[in-house]
This record gives C-alpha cells, structure tokens and sequence, in this order.
C-alpha cells in the first residue's frame, strides 16, 4: 500500500511516516495540501 501524508506539523509528520514505515507502508510526505495535488 502506498501512502500520501499532507501534514505541515513536521513533528507529527515524523510520527506518522514512524509508525507507518514499521507496519510496512511505502509513505510520502508533503508538507501542504497544495502539494499533494500537485
């Protein structure tokens, strides 16, 4: 499973992307919603 992460709280970003990762997700963050539509 591939995970977009739209979340401009770097600290709660790194948590999730964390968390994330270890159960097995491929993950990407941006940090804008503007981003992640681009």
């Amino acid at each position: 499973m591939r995970i977009l992460i739209a979340e401009d709280d770097q600290v709660l970003a790194d948590g999730l992307l964390r968390s994330l990762r270890a159960s097995g997700a491929a993950v990407d963050h941006v940090a804008s919603g503007t981003e992640a539509d681009a």
